[in-house]
């Protein structure tokens, strides 16, 4: 979405994500309430504005990362053990997973799989080669065999 929003599109993205607002969730409802045209406000969504596409786009993946949240602590919550007091492995299995999955976002100074090519946060790296490949001139002097 462009950097300069006009006063129309920031109204419409109010009443639209405003779960308070009459006109929340309803495309063309909320572009009347923002002061655009019934024609415009009946065709956005068919004619797909950038400005208009970016808002609904965020507010997807905001509820998409909400349900993601609740699916994550609902398999947290699972319990691995069944009535008989016998571990189930496949719900064990699942939590596992989820708690990886948890523990590689939330704790990843810690839990990270990321392979860096630069140091932390960014920093550069300093590579050292072992000198005793260098011939007398400096030049690399590596053999490599094919099997």
């Amino acid at each position: 979405m462009k950097d300069s929003v006009d006063p129309k599109q920031l109204k419409y993205k109010k009443v639209y994500l405003d779960p308070k607002s009459p006109t929340f969730g309803n495309i063309a409802g909320s572009l009347r309430e923002a002061g655009y045209s019934d024609a415009y406000s009946k065709n956005a969504s068919y004619m797909k504005p950038e400005w208009l596409v970016a808002i609904i786009g965020s507010a997807r993946r905001a509820r998409m990362f909400d349900k993601a949240e609740e699916n994550l602590e609902e398999v947290q919550a699972m319990k691995a053990i069944d009535m008989e007091g016998k571990v189930d492995p496949g719900i064990l299995k699942i939590r596992t997973d989820v708690d990886k999955f948890i523990a590689k976002g939330i704790g990843k100074e810690t839990y990270s799989e990321r392979t860096e090519h630069t140091g932390k946060d960014g920093a550069e790296l300093k590579i050292v080669f072992d000198n005793a490949f260098l011939t007398e001139e400096g030049e690399i002097d590596v053999v490599i065999k094919k099997p």
